[in-house]
Protein backbone atom coordinates (compact mmCIF):
# COMPACT_ATOMS: atom_id res chain seq x y z
CA UNK A 1 0.00 0.00 0.00
CA UNK A 2 1.07 3.57 -0.84
CA UNK A 3 1.34 6.41 1.44
CA UNK A 4 0.93 9.98 1.87
CA UNK A 5 1.88 11.69 4.93
CA UNK A 6 0.83 15.55 4.41
CA UNK A 7 1.52 18.36 6.98
CA UNK A 8 3.54 16.44 9.07
CA UNK A 9 6.62 17.63 11.42
CA UNK A 10 9.48 15.96 10.14
CA UNK A 11 12.22 14.86 12.35
CA UNK A 12 15.17 12.76 11.21
CA UNK A 13 18.25 12.95 12.92
CA UNK A 14 20.30 10.77 10.15
CA UNK A 15 19.27 13.82 7.82
CA UNK A 16 19.20 16.61 9.98
CA UNK A 17 15.51 17.10 8.66
CA UNK A 18 13.10 18.94 11.10
CA UNK A 19 10.25 21.05 9.34
CA UNK A 20 7.31 20.69 8.31
CA UNK A 21 6.56 18.64 5.03
CA UNK A 22 5.35 15.93 3.51
CA UNK A 23 6.39 11.93 3.55
CA UNK A 24 5.86 9.15 0.48
CA UNK A 25 5.55 5.56 1.21
CA UNK A 26 5.89 3.38 -1.84
CA UNK A 27 5.80 -0.15 -1.61
CA UNK A 28 6.70 0.01 1.80
CA UNK A 29 9.57 2.22 1.58
CA UNK A 30 10.45 5.94 2.12
CA UNK A 31 10.44 7.55 -1.66
CA UNK A 32 11.29 10.56 -2.94
CA UNK A 33 7.93 11.01 -4.66
CA UNK A 34 4.19 9.30 -5.00
CA UNK A 35 3.23 7.23 -7.79
CA UNK A 36 0.23 4.75 -8.64
CA UNK A 37 -2.77 5.01 -6.28
CA UNK A 38 -2.05 6.21 -2.33
CA UNK A 39 -4.08 6.47 1.14
CA UNK A 40 -3.81 10.29 2.17
CA UNK A 41 -3.06 10.63 6.00
CA UNK A 42 -3.14 14.26 7.26
CA UNK A 43 -0.31 14.92 10.13
CA UNK A 44 -1.19 18.22 10.66
CA UNK A 45 0.18 19.13 14.06
CA UNK A 46 1.45 16.33 14.99
CA UNK A 47 5.27 14.59 14.43
CA UNK A 48 6.78 12.21 11.84
CA UNK A 49 9.45 10.79 12.98
CA UNK A 50 11.71 7.16 12.13
CA UNK A 51 10.83 4.53 14.17
CA UNK A 52 12.06 4.49 17.73
CA UNK A 53 14.20 1.12 19.55
CA UNK A 54 13.81 -0.03 23.14
CA UNK A 55 17.37 -0.77 24.45
CA UNK A 56 15.51 -2.45 27.10
CA UNK A 57 12.12 -4.58 27.40
CA UNK A 58 10.86 -7.82 28.99
CA UNK A 59 8.87 -9.88 26.73
CA UNK A 60 8.69 -12.69 29.49
CA UNK A 61 8.44 -15.49 27.22
CA UNK A 62 9.14 -18.43 27.65
CA UNK A 63 8.57 -19.16 31.33
CA UNK A 64 6.33 -15.70 32.07
CA UNK A 65 3.68 -15.94 29.37
CA UNK A 66 1.05 -14.70 32.13
CA UNK A 67 2.67 -11.37 32.26
CA UNK A 68 3.78 -11.26 28.21
CA UNK A 69 4.20 -12.51 25.25
CA UNK A 70 6.46 -11.82 22.62
CA UNK A 71 3.47 -11.22 20.68
CA UNK A 72 1.62 -8.95 23.12
CA UNK A 73 4.48 -7.03 24.28
CA UNK A 74 5.85 -6.36 20.49
CA UNK A 75 2.07 -4.99 19.66
CA UNK A 76 2.42 -2.53 22.66
CA UNK A 77 5.83 -1.40 21.61
CA UNK A 78 4.28 -1.03 17.61
CA UNK A 79 1.39 0.97 18.96
CA UNK A 80 3.82 3.25 20.87
CA UNK A 81 5.86 4.33 17.59
CA UNK A 82 8.69 1.83 18.05
CA UNK A 83 10.23 -0.32 15.40
CA UNK A 84 12.74 -2.33 17.81
CA UNK A 85 12.82 -3.59 20.97
CA UNK A 86 15.92 -5.29 22.73
CA UNK A 87 14.31 -8.28 25.33
CA UNK A 88 16.29 -8.56 28.55
CA UNK A 89 17.25 -12.27 28.96
CA UNK A 90 15.33 -13.19 32.35
CA UNK A 91 13.12 -15.51 30.96
CA UNK A 92 12.81 -19.33 32.34
CA UNK A 93 14.74 -20.80 30.84
CA UNK A 94 16.80 -17.86 30.77
CA UNK A 95 18.20 -16.45 27.32
CA UNK A 96 21.67 -17.94 27.67
CA UNK A 97 22.55 -19.64 24.75
CA UNK A 98 22.61 -20.24 21.22
CA UNK A 99 19.53 -21.95 20.74
CA UNK A 100 17.49 -19.68 23.18
CA UNK A 101 18.03 -16.77 21.12
CA UNK A 102 17.36 -18.71 17.75
CA UNK A 103 13.93 -19.77 19.71
CA UNK A 104 13.32 -15.86 21.03
CA UNK A 105 13.99 -15.26 17.33
CA UNK A 106 11.88 -17.80 15.91
CA UNK A 107 8.96 -16.78 17.44
CA UNK A 108 9.25 -13.08 17.16
CA UNK A 109 9.56 -14.07 13.00
CA UNK A 110 6.27 -15.50 13.15
CA UNK A 111 4.19 -13.26 15.82
CA UNK A 112 5.63 -9.93 15.95
CA UNK A 113 4.88 -6.40 13.77
CA UNK A 114 8.27 -5.44 14.46
CA UNK A 115 11.92 -5.67 14.70
CA UNK A 116 13.43 -7.70 17.86
CA UNK A 117 16.80 -7.81 18.98
CA UNK A 118 17.56 -10.49 21.91
CA UNK A 119 19.82 -9.79 24.42
CA UNK A 120 21.94 -12.86 25.53
CA UNK A 121 22.83 -13.62 29.60
CA UNK A 122 26.15 -13.63 30.63
CA UNK A 123 26.15 -16.41 32.80
CA UNK A 124 24.57 -19.89 31.71
CA UNK A 125 20.88 -19.09 34.35
CA UNK A 126 21.95 -15.52 35.20
CA UNK A 127 23.21 -17.89 38.54
CA UNK A 128 26.92 -15.67 38.42
CA UNK A 129 29.11 -18.69 37.80
CA UNK A 130 29.82 -20.15 34.57
CA UNK A 131 30.13 -17.36 31.71
CA UNK A 132 27.59 -18.34 28.65
CA UNK A 133 28.86 -19.01 24.97
CA UNK A 134 28.72 -15.07 24.20
CA UNK A 135 30.20 -15.78 20.96
CA UNK A 136 28.01 -18.40 20.18
CA UNK A 137 25.20 -16.38 20.84
CA UNK A 138 26.10 -13.31 18.79
CA UNK A 139 26.38 -15.57 15.83
CA UNK A 140 22.83 -16.45 16.22
CA UNK A 141 21.41 -13.05 16.65
CA UNK A 142 22.20 -11.75 20.48
CA UNK A 143 22.75 -7.77 20.20
CA UNK A 144 23.89 -7.25 23.12
CA UNK A 145 24.40 -9.50 26.45
CA UNK A 146 23.05 -8.06 29.45
CA UNK A 147 22.53 -9.65 33.86
CA UNK A 148 19.42 -7.22 33.43
CA UNK A 149 20.19 -5.04 36.41
CA UNK A 150 22.19 -7.80 37.96
CA UNK A 151 26.09 -7.68 38.88
CA UNK A 152 27.45 -11.29 38.03
CA UNK A 153 26.99 -13.00 41.76
CA UNK A 154 28.66 -16.36 42.50
CA UNK A 155 26.54 -18.24 44.03
CA UNK A 156 28.24 -20.84 46.02
CA UNK A 157 29.88 -17.87 48.23
CA UNK A 158 26.15 -17.18 49.37
CA UNK A 159 25.63 -20.66 49.75
CA UNK A 160 29.18 -21.28 51.73
CA UNK A 161 28.10 -18.30 54.28
CA UNK A 162 24.56 -20.09 54.71
CA UNK A 163 26.01 -23.73 55.26
CA UNK A 164 28.50 -22.00 58.21
CA UNK A 165 26.35 -20.36 59.92
CA UNK A 166 24.05 -23.74 59.88
CA UNK A 167 26.93 -25.37 61.53
CA UNK A 168 27.49 -23.12 64.30
CA UNK A 169 25.90 -24.40 67.99
CA UNK A 170 23.90 -22.05 69.45
CA UNK A 171 24.68 -23.04 72.99
CA UNK A 172 28.53 -21.56 72.19
CA UNK A 173 27.62 -17.58 71.83
CA UNK A 174 25.73 -14.77 73.70
CA UNK A 175 22.22 -14.86 72.56
CA UNK A 176 22.40 -11.50 71.51
CA UNK A 177 25.17 -12.29 68.84
CA UNK A 178 23.55 -15.48 67.65
CA UNK A 179 19.91 -13.93 67.47
CA UNK A 180 21.14 -11.29 65.05
CA UNK A 181 23.05 -14.40 62.73
CA UNK A 182 19.53 -16.01 63.32
CA UNK A 183 17.68 -13.41 61.59
CA UNK A 184 20.13 -12.74 58.98
CA UNK A 185 20.20 -16.79 58.11
CA UNK A 186 16.33 -16.24 57.96
CA UNK A 187 16.79 -13.02 55.61
CA UNK A 188 19.31 -15.21 53.66
CA UNK A 189 17.38 -17.96 53.02
CA UNK A 190 14.10 -16.07 51.81
CA UNK A 191 16.83 -15.02 49.00
CA UNK A 192 17.81 -18.44 48.20
CA UNK A 193 14.59 -19.96 47.61
CA UNK A 194 13.08 -17.07 45.69
CA UNK A 195 13.30 -16.70 41.73
CA UNK A 196 16.19 -14.80 40.77
CA UNK A 197 14.59 -13.38 38.12
CA UNK A 198 12.34 -11.54 40.73
CA UNK A 199 14.77 -10.46 42.92
CA UNK A 200 17.43 -7.76 42.62
CA UNK A 201 21.66 -7.94 42.87
CA UNK A 202 21.65 -5.27 45.42
CA UNK A 203 19.39 -7.52 47.86
CA UNK A 204 21.68 -10.62 47.19
CA UNK A 205 24.34 -8.52 47.73
CA UNK A 206 22.95 -6.70 51.04
CA UNK A 207 21.89 -9.73 52.64
CA UNK A 208 25.35 -11.19 52.13
CA UNK A 209 26.94 -8.98 53.39
CA UNK A 210 24.76 -8.82 56.58
CA UNK A 211 24.71 -12.39 56.98
CA UNK A 212 28.60 -12.13 56.71
CA UNK A 213 28.64 -9.20 59.52
CA UNK A 214 26.85 -11.44 61.94
CA UNK A 215 29.04 -14.65 61.70
CA UNK A 216 31.97 -11.86 61.93
CA UNK A 217 30.87 -10.24 65.39
CA UNK A 218 29.32 -13.65 66.93
CA UNK A 219 30.99 -14.02 70.66
CA UNK A 220 31.38 -16.67 72.57
CA UNK A 221 29.90 -17.25 75.56
CA UNK A 222 33.19 -17.94 77.42
CA UNK A 223 35.48 -14.85 76.65
CA UNK A 224 34.30 -13.59 73.26
CA UNK A 225 36.58 -13.20 70.27
CA UNK A 226 39.91 -14.74 70.48
CA UNK A 227 42.97 -12.22 70.62
CA UNK A 228 45.26 -14.52 70.07
CA UNK A 229 44.07 -14.20 66.32
CA UNK A 230 46.34 -12.18 63.60
CA UNK A 231 43.49 -10.52 62.13
CA UNK A 232 39.96 -9.06 63.92
CA UNK A 233 36.64 -10.13 62.91
CA UNK A 234 34.58 -8.01 60.80
CA UNK A 235 34.02 -6.19 57.76
CA UNK A 236 36.74 -4.21 56.00
CA UNK A 237 36.94 -2.17 52.83
CA UNK A 238 40.03 -2.71 50.41
CA UNK A 239 41.40 -0.44 47.70
CA UNK A 240 44.00 -0.90 45.12
CA UNK A 241 44.90 1.32 41.62
CA UNK A 242 44.45 -0.80 38.56
CA UNK A 243 46.95 -0.72 35.88
CA UNK A 244 47.11 -1.78 32.74
CA UNK A 245 50.17 -3.62 31.05
CA UNK A 246 52.12 -2.09 28.02
CA UNK A 247 50.15 -3.65 25.50
CA UNK A 248 46.55 -2.57 27.22
CA UNK A 249 45.07 0.70 26.33
CA UNK A 250 42.86 1.10 29.62
CA UNK A 251 43.18 4.35 31.74
CA UNK A 252 43.73 3.28 35.65
CA UNK A 253 41.11 3.13 37.67
CA UNK A 254 40.88 2.44 41.75
CA UNK A 255 39.22 -1.02 42.28
CA UNK A 256 37.27 -0.99 45.90
CA UNK A 257 35.80 -4.60 47.60
CA UNK A 258 34.90 -5.33 51.07
CA UNK A 259 36.52 -8.60 52.74
CA UNK A 260 34.89 -10.57 55.65
CA UNK A 261 37.08 -11.82 58.01
CA UNK A 262 36.65 -14.47 60.58
CA UNK A 263 39.32 -16.43 62.80
CA UNK A 264 41.61 -15.39 60.83
CA UNK A 265 40.34 -16.31 57.35
CA UNK A 266 39.28 -14.34 54.71
CA UNK A 267 34.96 -15.83 54.19
CA UNK A 268 33.96 -13.60 51.81
CA UNK A 269 34.68 -10.66 48.98
CA UNK A 270 31.91 -9.18 47.85
CA UNK A 271 30.95 -5.03 46.47
CA UNK A 272 34.29 -5.40 43.68
CA UNK A 273 33.71 -2.66 41.40
CA UNK A 274 35.73 0.32 39.52
CA UNK A 275 35.39 4.05 39.42
CA UNK A 276 36.81 3.52 35.72
CA UNK A 277 34.95 3.69 32.56
CA UNK A 278 32.23 1.28 32.50
CA UNK A 279 33.85 -0.86 29.95
CA UNK A 280 35.82 -2.28 32.70
CA UNK A 281 33.20 -4.18 34.19
CA UNK A 282 33.47 -6.94 32.04
CA UNK A 283 36.93 -7.71 33.59
CA UNK A 284 36.06 -6.92 36.79
CA UNK A 285 33.40 -9.74 36.27
CA UNK A 286 35.58 -12.21 34.44
CA UNK A 287 38.45 -11.69 37.30
CA UNK A 288 35.99 -11.91 40.12
CA UNK A 289 33.89 -15.02 38.81
CA UNK A 290 35.62 -16.34 36.42
CA UNK A 291 35.17 -18.34 33.44
CA UNK A 292 33.82 -21.79 32.74
CA UNK A 293 37.18 -23.61 32.69
CA UNK A 294 38.59 -21.23 35.55
CA UNK A 295 37.53 -20.20 39.12
CA UNK A 296 37.58 -16.76 39.77
CA UNK A 297 39.79 -14.95 42.30
CA UNK A 298 36.52 -14.06 44.66
CA UNK A 299 36.22 -17.91 44.71
CA UNK A 300 39.80 -18.98 45.01
CA UNK A 301 40.49 -16.69 48.04
CA UNK A 302 37.42 -18.04 50.41
CA UNK A 303 38.33 -21.59 49.29
CA UNK A 304 41.75 -21.01 50.75
CA UNK A 305 40.91 -18.20 52.96
CA UNK A 306 43.92 -16.21 52.24
CA UNK A 307 45.61 -14.28 49.34
CA UNK A 308 48.92 -17.10 48.97
CA UNK A 309 49.11 -18.78 45.65
CA UNK A 310 46.19 -17.11 44.01
CA UNK A 311 46.05 -17.95 40.70
CA UNK A 312 44.47 -14.53 37.79
CA UNK A 313 42.29 -15.68 35.66
CA UNK A 314 43.61 -14.65 31.64
CA UNK A 315 41.80 -12.39 29.89
CA UNK A 316 41.86 -10.39 33.14
CA UNK A 317 45.25 -10.05 34.97
CA UNK A 318 45.52 -6.78 35.68
CA UNK A 319 42.20 -6.85 37.99
CA UNK A 320 43.15 -10.17 39.09
CA UNK A 321 46.09 -8.38 40.78
CA UNK A 322 44.16 -5.58 42.05
CA UNK A 323 41.34 -7.91 43.18
CA UNK A 324 44.78 -9.36 45.57
CA UNK A 325 46.03 -6.18 46.11
CA UNK A 326 42.68 -4.52 47.47
CA UNK A 327 42.66 -7.52 49.77
CA UNK A 328 45.80 -7.66 51.12
CA UNK A 329 45.21 -3.60 51.79
CA UNK A 330 42.25 -5.17 53.70
CA UNK A 331 44.26 -6.80 55.65
CA UNK A 332 46.08 -4.49 56.78
CA UNK A 333 43.05 -2.86 58.15
CA UNK A 334 42.05 -5.93 60.20
CA UNK A 335 45.39 -6.78 61.42
CA UNK A 336 45.78 -6.65 65.41
CA UNK A 337 48.44 -3.90 66.13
Amino acid sequence: MNLWIKNGHIVDPATGRDEVGDVYVVDGKIADAMTGEYETIDASGKYVMPGFVDLHVHLREPGFEYKETIKTGTMAAAKGGFTGVCPMPNTKPATDSPERIRKVLEIAEKDSPIHVYPVGAVTVGQAGETVTDIEGMVKAGAKAISEDGKSVMNAAVYEKAMKEAEELKQEDYTEATYAVLKTRMEDAQKLLDADRTEISQEDVDQALENLNQALALLEKKDDGEDDTTVYKNGIYEGRALCRPDEDEDFTAYNLTLKVTVRDDKIVAVTDVKGDGDSSNDRYILRAANGTSNKKGVTSQLIEKGNTEGIDAVSGATCTSKAILDACENALLSAKRQ
